[in-house]
């Protein structure tokens, strides 16, 4: 009892109370939840639950990226430009979400932009590098950084323009009047000196050997026709500036093409051909008939393939004598040196008549050379009447124990001898 009438009556009428209102509430919620429930509200709650994890998901990622962005780009240098951007967006566009979108249009213009930007950026980069090359080989050309190339540009500007102008001028004077001198005054000479070889030989082939005369014709290549042209022109001007005042564009591109071979790929086999003075022109023996005057002489060239094997051989043969005749100086009257001038021919006339071999021996001791002939023995009867020795070469079998080995014996004859006279008369036949 005592207990009891301690106990605070009015404090536990207020918890009495308090219990009854929070069963009223209690029962309006449910009545509220139930509401809800009958009306489908609770998917609205779902999506708006999903659409808000959604966004969660995507502020989380792009914090990510902007903290990356941070880090691997300084926005310093952009910031005056941003908060200009975002101003104007913000008079523009008040709403949030609208700026939001003008911002992410403008972003894919800007993207696009960049990409097109970058595409023009590699193409300068590229023709600028090739226009100097090899000299910014060195430089990027990835269309993204072109601090290497503004380096460049400023030191230009810096420069003295007007005074490597002048050097340049300076130079390319004196190139020019290197390659004239080094490159087309010795070409020039190198051709004169061909067609006065040319004409020597054709002298001394005047004379027919067997019922045939040849000539060595020249006729100018095709493909060296804007360099031929060069040549002369810079031996009718004397000065530089007649000499490329005359040269038209053909030849101008010609000139530059050459020089750009002889400076950039001096030991290529492009430049090796241009300086060969022997590719310039295109060289053929001609044959003629002497009892036939009126017949056009024959090419070698153009009629080997329809030749007979003797016909094939003798005008070769005469290509032979020709080059040593050039050889030893001998097409040249004026040359009194002594010379051996020997002729080595291995097989010699395999394919030639008696006739023919006899003709060429001739022409050789006409043209005062001297023969050296390895040669078949059914051909040695037609040639011996004609030359001083004859060595017959003969093989020999010897046995040394179990082993058969050959000896090569050597017999000499000379022509003018009772031998070698005796060996003619019996081999006449």
């Amino acid at each position: 009892m005592t207990e009891l009438k301690a106990i605070a009556t009015d404090e536990l009428a207020s918890l009495e109370a308090r219990i009854e209102d929070l069963k009223t509430q209690l029962g309006s919620w449910e009545r509220e939840k139930t509401a809800i429930l009958r009306q489908g509200g609770h998917k609205e709650i779902q999506q708006a639950e999903h659409a808000l994890a959604t966004r969660k998901e995507d502020a989380s990622r792009r914090e990510d990226e902007y903290s990356r962005t941070r880090l691997a780009i300084d926005i310093v240098p952009h910031l005056p430009r941003y908060r200009a951007w975002k101003e104007d967006m913000a008079g523009r566009f008040p709403v949030a979400d609208v700026q939001a979108r003008k911002f992410a249009e403008a972003a894919n213009e800007a993207e696009k932009l960049t990409l097109e930007t970058i595409g023009n950026l590699k193409v300068a980069m590229l023709d600028f590098k090739k226009s100097f090359q090899p000299k910014f080989d060195e430089l990027p050309e990835n269309g993204r950084d072109t601090a290497d190339y503004e380096r460049v540009l400023t030191r230009i500007e810096n420069a003295n323009i007007p005074d490597y102008e002048r050097k340049s001028a300076a130079e390319r004077k004196r190139w020019s009047s290197l390659f004239r001198t080094q490159v087309l005054s010795r070409m020039q000479q190198a051709i004169k000196n061909v067609e006065n070889i040319i004409s020597l030989l054709n002298h001394q082939l005047k004379r027919p050997i067997g019922q045939d005369r040849y000539k060595i014709e020249r006729k100018p290549n095709p493909e060296f026709r804007f360099y031929r042209e060069l040549i002369d022109l810079n031996a009718l001007h004397h000065e530089d500036e007649l000499f490329f005042a005359h040269i038209g564009e053909d030849l101008r591109l010609a000139l530059e093409a050459f020089l750009q071979t002889l400076v950039k790929n001096a030991n290529s086999p492009e430049a090796l051909r241009l300086l060969d003075y022997r590719q310039y022109f295109d060289y053929d023996l001609l044959v003629s008939d002497i009892r036939d005057p009126e017949a056009r002489p024959v090419s070698v060239d153009k009629q080997s393939g329809k030749m007979s094997g003797g016909e094939n051989q003798s005008p070769y043969f005469v290509a032979i004598l020709a080059s040593y005749l050039h050889a030893y100086n001998r097409h040249e009257t004026r040359w009194k040196e002594p010379s051996l001038a020997l002729v080595p021919i291995d097989e010699a006339f395999s394919k030639l008549s008696g006739e023919r071999i006899q003709d060429c021996l001739k022409a050789m001791a006409e043209l005062d050379l001297q023969g050296m002939f390895s040669m078949s023995s059914g051909n040695i009867p037609y040639a011996f009447s004609l030359c001083d020795e004859l060595i017959v070469i003969t093989k020999k079998d010897e046995r040394r124990g179990s082993r058969v080995g050959i000896r090569n014996v050597p017999s000499v004859l000379f022509r003018d001898t009772p031998e070698g006279r005796a060996w003619m008369q019996e081999h006449e036949t």
